[in-house]
């Protein structure tokens, strides 16, 4: 139970109600109580001869503790009812009886419409000093007409007790309505100071809830369905690029929503009215600007299921829809044709693709716990990596052509491009890797250089390779003082084989001559095709010593000689014929590449016209004639 009453009517033309607590109530009641028992009391002792007179203070007493014992039950309305208009209809009724409008009686009036006006309020106060007026009309009325039963005048000194009796419960009356009033007033204040303490930690929580809806880039908003109406934080302005402060419309709103999210926005919105949550993200129009916005609200309703308002947050993501499509386009990119596996700043592999399992046959369950050492073919030193994590560490990305093994234990080339993370502080958090099997790449560089370097049809080396060994042979020779030989062989009568047999049975006897010459020399030695039908054999590191060295030389020519005279299986035919050589030794660099294959070239034509099927050397003597014949 609470000490105000706030089932008593408390309408009133003054500017504060008055309030009493029951502690205040019941002590007033006490003071009817103690002036009613006085009366009673004044009655006995001054008019003992009149006690029907003490039936009024009686009465009212019995009415007043009947008020307490219904306070005491928690009736305070009834009990307060019972009090002010029982208490009325006593006096009136003692009023008729002894004295009418000259009783004593009469002056309680004035206190009755007092108490009731405290108790009951101004329409009840007005009640009942209309009541009380009519009343007293009515005893003047029938005072002349006698109309009113007679009886003993009242004693002076019971008139002068009564009278003081009134003015002393009009002073406590006032007195108690004074402190209530004062006390009242107190509570007014209090309650004032305490409401300006409350607006004060409103408008800091206020305030820190902007600051906290700035810092997380959070609006909230409130949109009233009666008149349209949307209340934004500050942080909701910002949001939408308005002043703070500013109020929107629903209408208006819309009209910044991107055409292509306006229908999807307006189906979440349909189900928001039928009770669902609000969950929408959509683009809106700042500034002429896009930017992405997140609404999330909740539609409040009426007894009837009308909705009253929408209570919702808003929040600017475009940073994060941007940075979702940046990690849409990774993720693409990821799942690219490149290998690609992510290490920690460990080297610890946490993720590969697909490319990179298709490229090394390695799964993701196969490396990640582990480093990419296991993928070393071995063919790099440790020379190597030193290097490439140099270049990682100062340049922060390093590139190039690198051999790895497969999990089927095959070694193949990649290109690799190793990249390394860092964060704001520059600090390495993770490693990139992208690599490309460049097998078929290799595989393809590897046939052009050989069509550039080798002969098609009998798969030796041509006359580009010949002279780049011719040159390195030279050096060599410079560096060891060994000399060589350079051999140059014709096949005798290839133009006529050629022309009556046609070019498949002269090819198909080229590629025999070649293997036979490829057989008849040592492996570093070099055997290569000239042009047509001509050979040239490069015999390198012979004897320091020129008579050995052709001792050497001439062995070497007599057995091809014997390995071209074998016969060959032709198509449809076998097929004997012979070869003439012309050889040159060569020591240091006393002539040039070109020189010495036309010193060969030379000796070779000396032997054709000596008859064919055989050698020469080529001598300065054999030069100088061959100059004088072409001079003549």
């Amino acid at each position: 139970m609470t000490n105000d009453l706030d089932l008593v009517d408390r309408t009133t033309t003054f500017p504060l109600p008055w309030g009493f607590s029951l502690v205040f109530l019941k002590l007033a009641i006490g003071a009817v109580i103690v002036a009613a028992l006085s009366f009673l009391l004044l009655v006995v002792f001054v008019v003992p001869g009149d006690l029907a007179r003490a039936a009024g203070p009686a009465a009212q007493i019995a009415v007043s503790g009947a008020a307490l014992v219904l306070i005491a039950l928690g009736k305070v309305r009834v009990a307060l009812t019972l009090l002010v208009w029982a208490t009325w209809l006593i006096v009136t009724t003692f009023l008729s009886l002894y004295g009418g409008v000259r009783g004593t009686a009469v002056s309680v009036y004035p206190l009755l419409v007092m108490l009731c006006g405290w108790l009951l309020g101004a329409r009840s106060a007005s009640l009942l000093a209309g009541l009380a007026i009519t009343a007293t009309i009515v005893l003047v009325v029938a005072e002349p007409a006698t109309a009113r039963p007679g009886a003993q005048a009242t004693p002076a000194v019971l008139y002068g007790l009564v009278q003081i009796t009134c003015i002393v419960f009009a002073t406590v009356l006032i007195s108690l309505l004074t402190r209530s009033y004062h006390h009242r007033l107190d509570e007014v204040e209090r309650l004032g100071q305490d409401l300006a303490h409350r607006t004060e930690q409103a408008q800091t929580i206020a305030a820190d809830l902007n600051e906290a809806q700035a810092v997380a880039h959070i609006g909230s908003w409130v949109y009233y369905f009666d008149n349209d109406r949307i209340d934004m934080s500050a942080e909701c302005c910002r949001i939408v690029g308005l002043p703070l402060g500013s109020r929107g419309t629903r209408t208006r709103y819309l009209a910044r929503v991107h055409p292509d999210d306006l229908k999807q926005l307006e189906d979440d919105w349909q189900r928001a009215l039928a009770g669902a949550p609000l969950v929408n993200q959509h683009r809106i129009w700042v500034d002429n600007r896009i930017r992405w916005i997140s609404q999330r609200a909740n539609v409040e309703f009426d007894e009837d299921m009308q909705p009253l308002r929408c209570v919702g947050t808003m929040q600017d993501v475009t940073t994060l829809k941007q940075t979702e499509d940046e990690l849409r386009v990774a993720a693409t990119a990821f799942e690219a044709q490149e290998g690609m596996v992510i290490t920690d700043a460990n080297q610890i592999i946490l993720r590969i693709n697909p490319a990179f399992t298709r490229v090394t046959g390695y799964t993701a369950s196969d490396l990640i716990g582990k480093t990419p050492r296991v993928l070393s073919s071995g063919r790099h030193n440790e020379a190597f990596y030193a290097a490439m994590w140099h270049s990682i560490a100062t340049l922060g990305a390093w590139h190039g052509e690198i051999w790895n093994r497969r999990k089927n234990g095959e070694v193949y080339p990649e290109w690799l491009t190793i990249t390394a993370v860092k964060d704001g502080a520059g600090n390495v958090t993770h490693y990139v890797g992208t690599l490309t099997d460049i097998t078929q790449r290799k595989a393809a560089e590897e046939e052009i250089k050989h069509l550039a370097f080798y002969d098609p049809l009998t798969r030796l080396p041509n006359r580009r390779l010949l002279l780049d060994r011719l040159q390195q042979a030279l050096a060599s020779s410079a560096r060891t003082g060994r000399q060589g030989a350079l051999l140059f062989l014709d096949i005798d009568n290839f133009k006529a084989l050629n022309d009556t047999l046609g070019h498949d049975v002269g090819d198909s006897l080229l590629e025999q001559v070649a293997e036979r010459l490829s057989a008849c020399v040592r492996e570093g030695d070099t055997v290569a095709r000239f042009g047509g039908d001509e050979f040239v054999l490069m015999l390198a590191d012979l004897s320091t010593d020129s008579e050995e060295s052709a001792a050497q030389a001439r062995l070497v020519a007599r057995k091809i000689l014997a390995a071209i005279n074998t016969p060959y299986a032709l198509p449809g035919r076998t097929y004997r014929t012979s070869a003439s050589l012309g050889i040159t030794l060569f020591a240091n660099h006393h002539a040039t590449p070109f020189e010495l294959l036309k010193q060969a070239d030379i000796a070779m034509y000396e032997a054709k016209a000596a008859g064919r099927n055989t050698l020469r050397f080529f001598t300065p003597q054999t030069h100088a004639i061959l100059e004088e014949r072409s001079t003549d």
